[in-house]
């Protein structure tokens, strides 16, 4: 009897590709091992989506700006009350926490605190400034006490954000000519199921 045999042929797989995890550890900001500031700039070596998520819970207090996002970069919090990236408050000169820019990069921050920014003569935005057609993910977060001149807590320059469940506070402007927790300029910014509670801006 003759068997007939169907033709062997590859068949293409699901993707099941993970993104590259660096864990933070410690909260000090320098560039050791496991700092955020060190898991940042491990990200921005490879060309993989990155998740960058917090071991330790507390208080980061940066002496300066952190690096630039470069790709899909992930940072998932502890939770908002549990992780606080903060601006070290003895600082007198302001810069902007985090900075994404370039199309294909992507910042993507959930469950995390945002506090006391500062900005001083034209430094920028306090928190982040997302420019250039890339792309701000900002979820379950907390935005508090932030102190602008101009650009706002925010900035959007020809890009996209999208805020979820965030929490805006405390947060104030010393130009009453140049009001607004978040600076968009030319950019698509979606705002959903947030809160904006006693910001003098």
């Amino acid at each position: 009897m003759k068997v007939s045999r169907l033709p062997l042929r590859l068949e293409r797989l699901e993707d099941r590709s993970v993104p590259a995890t660096f864990s933070v550890t410690s909260l000090e900001d320098t560039n050791s091992s496991g700092t955020l500031r060190w898991a940042i700039n491990q990200a921005n070596l490879n060309n993989e989506d990155d998740l960058i998520s917090f071991a330790v819970s507390g208080t980061v207090e940066l002496g300066s700006a952190l690096p630039s996002i470069l790709g899909s970069v992930q940072i998932q919090g502890l939770g908002a009350g549990q992780t606080v990236i903060s601006v070290d408050s003895s600082l007198s000169t302001g810069f902007t926490m985090f900075r994404v820019g370039g199309q294909g990069n992507t910042l993507d921050l959930r469950d995390v605190t945002l506090a006391n920014g500062l900005e001083t003569t034209f430094t920028g935005a306090t928190g982040i400034h997302v420019s250039n057609d890339a792309t701000l993910v900002l979820v379950d977060a907390v935005v508090r006490d932030h102190r602008t001149d101009y650009w706002g807590v925010i900035q959007i320059t020809n890009a996209s954000a999208v805020i979820s469940n965030t929490l805006f506070e405390g947060n104030t402007h010393n130009d009453p000519q140049q009001r607004g927790v978040i600076h968009n300029w030319q950019g698509s910014l979606f705002i959903i199921s947030s809160t904006f509670h006693n910001n003098d801006m």
